[in-house]
């Protein structure tokens, strides 16, 4: 029993060591509940956040924002473009009722330069993305995502390099 513990811990650590994306997820069963993905990336030797959203209503505009407060009061505002956003729907029957279930996935690019990276090494403490039709805020109590996004920054910007 001890080995099999010990064998689901490792994988569970390797699976980890290899994620190379930051996401977390918010009111689930509530009308406003999402899923946020975030994708550090370098294109061109340059720098990206990719930020996806699974949601039942939000999407991004044409021209979205993230507004980022990080531990230490300092904030920060990108400003990018959206890349997509793709609908599916289907039905769940319930007793003798179809009920739909339709998703929203949408994702945007929002380009970094090398100082802002630095900055989620202090750890995010609150996020606000505008989405429609309402904005998307949250509160984090400690840091979830700044420290993770800073190191895959990292990861991104040698293996970039090492090709």
């Amino acid at each position: 029993m001890k080995k099999i513990i010990i064998l689901i811990t490792i994988i569970l650590y390797i699976v980890c060591i290899n994620a190379q994306s930051v996401s977390y997820s918010y009111n689930i069963l509530s009308e406003e509940g999402c899923t946020v993905n975030f994708t550090p990336t370098y294109i061109d030797n340059n720098a990206y956040l990719i930020v996806s959203i699974k949601s039942e209503n939000l999407f991004f505009s044409e021209q979205p924002t993230i507004l980022l407060k990080f531990s230490d009061e300092t904030t920060l505002q990108l400003n990018g473009e959206k890349i997509a956003t793709q609908s599916s729907s289907c039905s769940i029957l319930v007793g003798q009722v179809m009920v739909p279930v339709s998703e929203i996935k949408t994702t945007a690019k929002f380009p970094l330069s090398e100082d802002e990276i630095i900055l989620f090494q202090k750890g995010v403490i609150k996020i606000r993305i505008s989405t429609l039709p309402y904005t998307h805020e949250r509160v984090f109590k400690k840091d979830k995502i700044g420290f993770e996004i800073a190191s895959l920054f990292k990861n991104a910007k040698y293996k970039n390099k090492d090709f």
